[in-house]
């Protein structure tokens, strides 16, 4: 590993920089971008999916959106409920799903190989 330009030492892994702008006056405007930086080998991918379902009576729930961030990668349930992300990479997401009549629900997971197929429940 080599220092970078600032003295720091980067391990092999991947970051993420999160950038927004400011205007002339000095404000933080609503831009925002995010980009992901991968130093070393590149970390291994899946096919990461799963299923969503009705709190207590587990009825799957087709047409729900299940966003990953911090790319914002979304997928729709299909009729079976069954919703995937092709070729996403293993590692730390912020999964959101969302069905109308249905309380919204976050949590962080750690997508890899043990955590397919990722059952998730909504509650109303």
């Amino acid at each position: 590993m080599q220092p970078d330009h600032l003295g720091l030492l980067f391990k092999d892994w991947t970051y993420y920089f999160h950038l927004i702008s400011e205007d002339p006056l000095g404000n933080l405007t609503q831009a925002l971008a995010s980009y992901r930086f991968q130093l070393g080998s590149e970390p291994a991918k899946l096919n990461f999916f799963g299923y969503i379902s009705e709190a207590g009576t587990g009825t799957k729930l087709p047409g729900a959106t299940i966003t990953l961030e911090p790319y914002g990668l979304t997928a729709t349930t299909d009729s079976n409920g069954y919703f995937l992300f092709n070729q996403l990479y293993e590692g730390s997401y912020a999964l959101t799903a969302a069905l109308g009549g249905y309380k919204t629900s976050s949590l962080q997971i750690s997508a890899s190989a043990s955590t397919v197929p990722y059952n998730f429940t909504l509650s109303k």
